[in-house]
């Protein structure tokens, strides 16, 4: 073997040990743990406004895994199309059909017309957590006594999402509730 191929194995391999050393590394490890439990939620998806409207193969029922999802990716990617489908699957005795339906209709800006109210006192608790969600993507302040009330119900599964829209709608009562 001549000199130069040497000297470039003698790279490579010092180049695969700093590779592996580096593997080990904690911080490596966190970052890949990271990367790794992302939410489904947190990666963006493209609408689907030109192509054929897929909820048409939404199925009614969510019974097995498979179905879920497949709902799930549907809402996911719903464009202005699907709007009106949508707006229908709000009245699905499912919570998971009425939550996926609900958070598709806030992300298309498609709530006009649509009773938050309804859903927020609805006994779902998936129902009444994206009701709180969508009232807060509204940025409309007269859902705040609302918020209020079901803050009063001290339902600990509400409690978060519902300190988070009052302090979105109304920053001033959120100065008041929380001292600097």
């Amino acid at each position: 073997m001549s000199r130069r191929a040497t000297c470039g194995v003698a790279a490579t391999v010092a180049g695969l040990g700093l590779l592996v050393w580096g593997m080990n590394e904690p911080a490596l490890d966190t970052v890949v743990a990271a990367r790794v439990t992302l939410p489904v939620e947190s990666r963006p998806l493209p609408p689907t406004a030109t192509n054929e409207s897929v909820l048409a193969s939404v199925p009614r029922s969510t019974k097995s895994p498979q179905a879920a999802r497949a709902l799930v990716l549907d809402c996911r990617t719903a464009g202005p199309r699907d709007v009106p489908r949508l707006r229908t699957m709000l009245a699905d005795p499912d919570p998971l059909v009425v939550g996926n339906a609900l958070r598709a209709l806030v992300r298309l800006r498609a709530l006009a017309g649509i009773d938050l109210f309804a859903l927020l006192a609805d006994p779902r608790l998936r129902v009444r957590q994206e009701a709180v969600l969508a009232m807060q993507a509204t940025g409309d302040a007269r859902y705040v006594p609302a918020l209020e009330s079901c803050r009063a119900e001290k339902m600990p599964q509400l409690a978060d999402l519902v300190d988070r829209a009052v302090a979105t709608l109304c920053p001033d009562l959120r100065r008041m509730l929380v001292p600097d």
